[in-house]
């Protein structure tokens, strides 16, 4: 009986390995990244300007809200997922990851470029070769860097959903069970009685006569 037992009760995934719990975090990451973009990334200083100008994540890097929008989507997902799908949305999720870190890198690597259309917005002087020859000075706030370590935390999340998720149960088939199972005692009776009152229509008399 002991053996019945450990059979029908197979081991659940640990916290860390969890169905939900990894959605969650998928989530979260997700979230901050969305939070983070409409902050400021980059800071100038030109001498020929009074005060400093910032931009935005979303004026930097506007694909990064794009990439953390889908992957909340696909942590949505997850959450519902078997072993073959959760392998798939990791799949899915680390490309979004690497698209993500790719364009926050982006932006450091190329800022005056990424910047030309608010120094533009502000000065009404555009071309990057102009405000390449000012000599400005460019700082990354703590925003940038942030955001630049949630978007790889979301490639870390989805190696380890991949490696994780063939642990998984598949999804419940609690109303295919139900609607597969064989009548009840009470639906065989219900018919019998249906069919009496059948067969008393048939010998001409009344089923509803109490005589």
């Amino acid at each position: 009986m002991s053996e019945q037992a450990s059979t029908a009760a197979p081991a659940k995934p640990g916290r860390l390995t969890a169905r939900s719990t990894l959605a969650g975090l998928g989530l979260l990451l997700g979230g901050a990244l969305v939070l983070i973009t409409p902050q400021p990334w980059l800071v100038w200083n030109f001498d020929i300007l009074p005060d400093a100008v910032s931009v935005t994540g979303m004026q930097a890097a506007a694909g990064v809200q794009a990439f953390a929008l889908a992957v909340l989507a696909v942590s949505a997902a997850l959450s519902l997922a078997g072993p073959i799908a959760g392998m798939v949305l990791s799949v899915v999720e680390f490309a979004l990851a690497i698209g993500a870190v790719s364009s926050v890198w982006h932006a450091h690597d190329n800022a005056l470029g990424v910047s030309i259309d608010r120094l533009a917005e502000l000065t009404g002087v555009s071309g990057e070769q102009t405000w390449a020859a000012q000599g400005g000075t460019v700082s990354f706030t703590g925003w940038f860097w942030t955001a630049l370590v949630a978007a790889a935390l979301l490639g870390v999340h989805a190696i380890w959903v991949a490696v994780v998720a063939r642990r998984w149960p598949k999804p419940s088939r609690r109303f295919q069970t139900r609607a597969s199972e064989p009548l009840t005692s009470r639906s065989a009776i219900d018919a019998a009685e249906s069919a009496q009152v059948w067969d008393a229509f048939s010998a001409g008399e009344d089923p509803t006569d109490q005589r």
